[in-house]
């Protein structure tokens, strides 16, 4: 987060440091206005509106229905939030699929309890929580096991407790919760495995499918680990298309400067690179992956979801090892980038996002029974393209236009 000089004096005292985050500090030791990760929590902020709340809920319903999307995973749901959908559930103008995760910024979830179909079209659901165990990479806070090689003076941090984790893992399970868990340094993987693998011994892994959001960085040994144990992979496929560059000197630029780009990850992480956004290895391994965008961080389009998957390139076709493909070998292939399918392509494909897309991420969220695919006795979400992005040349994918998009029969935009 990024502040004024004014709202930074609204701020008033600030502790000089903050558990989980960091307050970014002058040589002087004064705050720059640059607050990270928990941090953030220091910043006094008004409760939205109900006004303000429709508002940026027609806005964003209908960016994702023009995009195609029919479903959307909530992977940060206060409980605020969690009413405010209920009331629009209850209105009958929640215009396609919601599965909530419930958040808490601190402690246990006290919020509104677990509920599947809720609402006049019954499209409402929150069997999830969220929990988030380290930073970003992109501010060194992703917490690894050894220093990063662009600033050995840190290794990131955990945002919550490593004793929180070890406490509400198991609790939320036992309360049969989902457990979805934000984890993108080495360490954090790592250290939650540990707890998921103890925590899941004897029980129905099918009834909980818990989640890794992110599964960023990991050891070798812990892809497979993953696998192994049944957690599912979400992972957001532009990521890696995004972390594969950067600004240059990011922490002196300032906008009258001339931007230069530089090989971002590889130098953030050295030899630790190769085993990072490493999709195509969590399918070797034997593991599921569902695919999103982790939106607004990244764009909602799920087509910009597929593209980064199947070509690891940008939107001009290049990448730091050239048109290949940034370490090509994680490419997904488009079939399983789209997994379900099961109609002619150019007629019509099920875009689920921006969890991911069609069958997994409808096992993802408990829905494989209802959606993910066409078939006789599932709900009518579909999307209809103007091209079979299943054959385009990959860079076509991104010029690809939504035509229609479908829910529980319904055309909620375009027409066909």
């Amino acid at each position: 987060m990024w502040l004024s000089g004014r709202a930074l004096e609204l701020c008033g005292e600030l502790p000089e440091k903050a558990e989980g985050g960091e307050i970014i500090r002058d040589s002087d030791g004064k705050p720059t206005g640059v607050f990270l990760d928990n941090a953030q929590l220091l910043v006094p902020r008004p409760d939205w509106s109900e006004s303000q709340m429709r508002e940026f809920f027609e806005r964003g319903t209908k960016d994702l229905l023009k995009w195609g999307v029919t479903a959307v995973h909530d992977a940060m749901s206060r409980d605020s939030a969690v009413k405010f959908y209920q009331k629009m559930a209850d209105e009958g103008i929640l215009p396609l699929r919601m599965h909530l995760m419930g958040y808490m910024d601190v402690g246990y979830w006290n919020g509104t309890e677990a509920f599947h179909h809720y609402g006049v079209h019954r499209r409402l659901n929150l069997r999830s929580i969220k929990m988030v165990a380290d930073g970003a990479i992109g501010s060194w806070g992703a917490a690894m096991y050894e220093p990063y090689s662009d600033n050995p003076s840190t290794s990131g941090f955990f945002v919550v407790s490593e004793q929180d984790l070890k406490d509400y893992i198991p609790r939320y399970l036992k309360d049969r919760w989902q457990v979805n868990v934000h984890c993108i340094g080495d360490r954090a993987n790592g250290e939650v495995l540990d707890i998921f693998e103890n925590a899941l011994k004897g029980r129905d892994i099918q009834a909980l499918r818990p989640r890794i959001e992110h599964a960023q960085i990991l050891r070798p040994q812990d892809i497979g680990r993953m696998a192994s144990l049944g957690l599912i992979a979400s992972v957001q496929p532009k990521h890696a298309t995004s972390d594969m560059v950067c600004y240059h000197d990011f922490g002196s630029w300032t906008p009258t400067d001339t931007i230069h780009f530089e090989v971002y990850a590889d130098a953030r992480l050295g030899d630790r690179v190769k085993s990072s956004y490493a999709y195509q290895s969590f399918l070797r391994a034997g593991g599921r992956i569902t695919l999103g965008s982790d939106m607004p961080v990244e764009s909602g389009n799920p087509l910009v979801t597929f593209h980064a998957a199947v070509t690891r390139v940008d939107a001009n076709g290049d990448s730091p090892q050239g048109p290949g493909g940034w370490y090509p070998e994680e490419k997904l292939t488009r079939m399983q980038s789209l997994k379900g399918n099961k109609m002619p392509v150019h007629i019509a494909l099920i875009l689920k996002t921006p969890t991911g897309m069609t069958i997994d991420a409808a096992y993802a969220s408990f829905s494989e029974h209802e959606v993910g695919s066409l078939e006789a006795g599932k709900r009518a979400d579909f999307v209809v393209l103007d091209r079979d992005i299943m054959s385009v040349d990959g860079q076509e994918i991104l010029k690809t236009k939504v035509l229609a998009t479908v829910v529980d029969g319904v055309i909620q935009f375009g027409s066909f």
